[in-house]
C-alpha cells in the first residue's frame, strides 16, 4: 500500500549486528516513458527550406530498462551514528533521456545525433549525525 499502482517497486534488505547495520536497497523496471524525435524539413520566417527536431510521440518509446543497487553500513554509538554509503554500486548506466544534436553531413546534408543523457554512476557518502531520539 502506499505505492502507486503500475510503479516498480523497490526492493530493500536490512541486516542489524549489535551496533552496525547493513542496508541494500534494489530497483528494477523497464524503462521510463519517452520521447523519440524525428528531423523534419520546414519553412523559415524568411521563406527559406530549415531544419527541425520535431517529437515522433510524446512519450510513445520507452527508455532502456533501469537498474540500481544502493548499500549503506552504519555504526551507531550512544547518540551518534556515522554511515558510508554507495548509491547505483553496480555503476549501471541508467538513461533518463536523450540528447539530439544537429549535425552537417558529408556532402552539406543536415541530419542529427542522438546521445544518452545518464543518471550519475556511482555515488559515494560518508557522515556524521547526533540525535537525541535513538
Amino acid at each position: 500500500t502506499g505505492w502507486p499502482a503500475g510503479w516498480p517497486a523497490p526492493g530493500w534488505a536490512r541486516c542489524r549486528l549489535s551496533s552496525w547495520s547493513i542496508n541494500g536497497s534494489l530497483a528494477y523496471h523497464s524503462g521510463w516513458p519517452g520521447t523519440l524525435e524525428r528531423l523534419e524539413t520546414v519553412i523559415d520566417s524568411d521563406g527559406d527550406l530549415e531544419s527541425a527536431l520535431r517529437p515522433v510521440k510524446l512519450y510513445g518509446a520507452r527508455l532502456p530498462s533501469y537498474f540500481r543497487f544502493d548499500a549503506r553500513v552504519t555504526r551507531k554509538w550512544k547518540k551518534w551514528q556515522a554511515f558510508m554509503e554507495l548509491v547505483n554500486l553496480t555503476n549501471h548506466k541508467n538513461v533518463f533521456g536523450y540528447d539530439y544534436f544537429r549535425v552537417r553531413e558529408s556532402g552539406g546534408r543536415i541530419g542529427f545525433t542522438r546521445n544518452d543523457e545518464k543518471w550519475f554512476t556511482i555515488l559515494p557518502s560518508i557522515g556524521v549525525s547526533w540525535s537525541n531520539s535513538f
